[in-house]
């Protein structure tokens, strides 16, 4: 161990702090006598000493107990001094020749080889003696610390800072990993301590962090980890577990080669996961705009990007059982930026069988709120890609699949399937045939007004157009009106009929 001072320099008396023949220091064993006599100290008034203990082994337990003594009379008989900035130790308790002073025991576990305490006299600061003892594996060993994240200097995880356990570093709780005490990591709601986790934006450091394996229990605070610039973060042979019902985000790379099991809430994937198996089971999520290199095993939900927005989600091959489902969200109807992918390197193993498969299909405005489709009109012909695959889908079948239109919110009166193209796994929407309008009776003219009279199947939409040469394309001819059949029949008038010759159609659309 070695001593500094904030100021001055360090002097020592091997002698001078004797309490003589007066009691009760004279009651004292010769050898304790000879403890408390001499002493270090600092030559300035109001020098703060540190302490430093060197040599520790990161993860036992240690006992430090430090003394300080004046049984002299007189001025400094009344002097104190702090140890540590919280325990206060009285040189002589009874301020008078042959008092003695005071000890206190400190215990702690090494988080480091090398650790500091701090000392402050009022008037100079003095030890007597120190006692450094090794208590690991004793009844005064203190407990390891907790694996679970507490967050309480910021977001960092690396080694040194203390935001694990009760404010311990994870170098200490990697010790006892590497001692097999423990095996998870916990991110939950709360720390050990009980109060609510603040910091949940996590940012590995340079060198990554593994462990065995790392466990989300949250529930109520969403977790992101992300890394700093240009490092790994979850590494080794780290597997992932995210059980309760709130979102852990992975934002950055991460090469861990453990399995991810995705049991309760959501994982959502916008960094990169190594080549290692995700499994979601039934009622999780697994999203994102990421990468998932390893193949995925699906009795829950996936759904690119969020269950509120659009994106593309690329993963390995992926196995869909019974009871899965894929939420596939647009917010156009004919541009594929604005709706979902799944881009398989792999194949799509289907195995459902009784309990099929679920394509929900989950409309949005442009602004990604639930509503209407923007551009789909139910007249028209789509077809949608939900998914495309380097190896095909295996096992397809459209009676294995159930698509669920009740979060497609525009009104249609068509028809949704899937099928099989090449590679890619598609969503056909089918719009139910279109029935020529009617005139009724013959049109009438009178004054430059033409006077039209047709009906059609209610919903079905109509045009009204003219030109007056018949050999037109029809993108030519001019469209007077259009809109949506009802109940009644529909009365149009040209107040422009002035042509000596001139044709009109109706269509639909």
């Amino acid at each position: 161990m070695s001593f500094t001072t904030s100021t001055g320099s360090i002097a020592n008396n091997s002698s001078t702090f004797t309490g003589g023949t007066a009691s009760p220091f004279a009651g004292l064993s010769v050898a304790y006598e000879n403890i408390l006599v001499g002493a270090d100290y600092a030559s300035s008034a109001n020098a703060t000493f540190t302490v430093t203990l060197r040599n520790l082994v990161v993860g036992r337990s240690y006992a430090v107990q430090v003394w300080v003594n004046d049984s002299r009379s007189g001025s400094t008989a009344t002097r104190n001094e702090v140890v540590g900035s919280s325990v206060t130790l009285a040189y002589n308790v009874q301020q008078a020749g042959g008092g003695v002073g005071q000890f206190s025991i400190g215990l702690f576990m090494a988080s480091a080889t090398n650790q500091t305490f701090t000392m402050l006299g009022a008037g100079s600061s003095q030890i007597n003696a120190l006692q450094l003892r090794d208590v690991t594996g004793t009844s005064y060993a203190l407990p390891p610390p907790s694996p679970y994240w507490g967050g309480f200097v910021n977001g960092n995880w690396d080694d040194a800072t203390t935001n694990w356990g009760s404010g311990q570093a994870f170098n200490l709780v990697k010790t006892y990993f590497t001692n097999a005490i423990y095996t998870n990591l916990y991110f939950a709601d709360t720390n050990i301590l009980g109060n609510p986790v603040n910091n949940n934006l996590i940012t590995v450091q340079a060198a990554g962090e593994f462990f065995n394996w790392v466990t989300f229990i949250n529930n109520s605070v969403n977790y992101t980890i992300q890394n700093i610039s240009g490092a790994i973060g979850i590494t080794g042979s780290t597997a992932i577990i995210k059980n309760g019902n709130g979102t852990v985000t992975l934002s950055s790379a991460n090469t861990y080669t453990g399995p991810t099991t995705v049991n309760s809430g959501v994982l959502l994937v916008n960094g990169s996961l190594g080549t290692n198996l995700v499994t979601v089971q039934s009622g999780a999520v697994l999203g994102g705009v990421g990468t998932v290199n390893g193949a995925v095993k699906l009795a829950g939900t996936i759904s690119p990007a969020t269950t509120n927005s659009v994106g593309t989600l690329t993963t390995g091959s992926e196995t869909w059982n019974g009871g899965g489902t894929y939420i596939f969200g647009l917010n156009n109807a004919t541009n594929v930026s604005g709706q979902d992918l799944l881009n398989v390197n792999g194949v799509i193993n289907l195995q459902a069988s009784a309990n099929p498969f679920v394509i929900q299909l989950v409309s949005l405005q442009a602004n990604n709120t639930p509503g209407a489709l923007p551009g789909f009109v139910d007249y028209g012909t789509y077809n949608w890609t939900l998914a495309t695959t380097s190896g095909g889908v295996q096992n397809f079948d459209p009676a294995l699949f159930t698509i669920a239109t009740n979060n497609f919110l525009n009104a249609f009166t068509g028809t949704f399937s899937l099928t099989n193209s090449g590679n890619s796994l598609v969503l056909v929407y089918t719009p139910v045939p279109l029935i020529a309008p009617i005139l009724s009776g013959v049109p009438t003219y009178s004054a430059g007004t033409l006077a039209l009279i047709f009906s059609g199947p209610s919903g079905q939409p109509y045009e009204v157009l003219s030109s007056p040469d018949l050999t037109l394309p029809l993108t030519n001819w001019l469209v007077l009106t259009n809109g949506v059949f009802g109940a009644d029949a529909i009365e149009f008038d040209d107040n422009n009929a002035t042509n000596a010759q001139n044709y009109y159609r109706v269509t639909s659309p």
